[in-house]
């Protein structure tokens, strides 16, 4: 069981959960279980080899982030699986959050959530064989120290932080998530745009097969691609690309 922190409204929530005391990856663990049932959750507050993408590291010290994986049956009314999964994934981030008091929280395209120009969170959705989705995300809860990054930000800094406040979100997040994996593909739509402050700024485009380069980022395609339009006028549809905000 996770130190300090405790889940009765997530474990109650879904019909699997388990509450590590400490794991190599969330995302690792749900991956190996045998034939789990849908929106089964595997969580710890010490992850010792949580992975972002392209296989980046998670850094995170023990009991100072959650880390939560759950696991999303075969994808229903999405075109492209591996696009839009993430970013609904990000939107339940984002409403749970709304719902606990926060206000100012943002999906930066295609996997980040952010408060105030910082990143909150990440997210990793690996597909499994059979098509069902393992996603993960990774939540700060509170430093006792300087952040690990100077762009990071934690929920004890946005919010009233008690000791229950980690498994409220958690359990909310469930819930949103759930809601928007049934919803019509308009709507799933329409709730990703609403909320991915990516659109409508000027971003720096950073591809490994491309360089670095820049533009406006216009919206996102019918596969959830974003769609930048370079300095010449020319228009891309970026699959994943690492994407820096702007100012404007």
């Amino acid at each position: 069981m996770t130190e300090f922190f405790s889940f009765p409204l997530t474990a109650a929530s879904v019909p699997f959960c388990a509450d590590l005391g400490r794991v190599d990856s969330t995302n690792s663990v749900l991956s190996r279980l045998n034939n789990p049932t849908g929106y089964s959750v595997v969580l710890t507050t010490d992850q010792t080899a949580g992975r972002g993408r392209r296989e980046r590291q998670w850094v995170s010290r023990p009991r100072e982030s959650l880390a939560l994986s759950v696991l999303i049956p075969r994808a229903r009314h999405l075109l492209a699986v591996d696009s839009w999964v993430p970013l609904l994934v990000g939107v339940a981030v984002v409403a749970a959050l709304t719902e606990l008091g926060l206000g100012d929280a943002g999906l930066k395209w295609p996997n980040d959530v952010l408060v105030r120009g910082k990143k909150l969170a990440g997210i990793l959705c690996e597909v499994l064989p059979q098509g069902d989705v393992v996603a993960g995300l990774g939540i700060n809860l509170r430093f006792v120290g300087p952040p690990p990054t100077p762009q990071a930000i934690s929920l004890d800094e946005t919010m009233t932080f008690g000791h229950d406040t980690p498994d409220i979100f958690a359990s909310t997040f469930l819930a949103h998530l759930r809601e928007l994996m049934v919803a019509e593909p308009e709507e799933k739509r329409r709730r990703v745009e609403a909320v991915t402050v990516t659109i409508g700024r000027k971003v720096q485009i950073l591809e490994p097969s491309s360089g670095t380069w820049a533009g406006f980022a216009e919206s996102l395609d019918e596969e959830g691609h974003l769609v930048v339009i370079d300095e010449a006028g020319e228009r891309h549809a970026l699959a994943a690309a690492d994407i820096e905000h702007l100012y404007q």
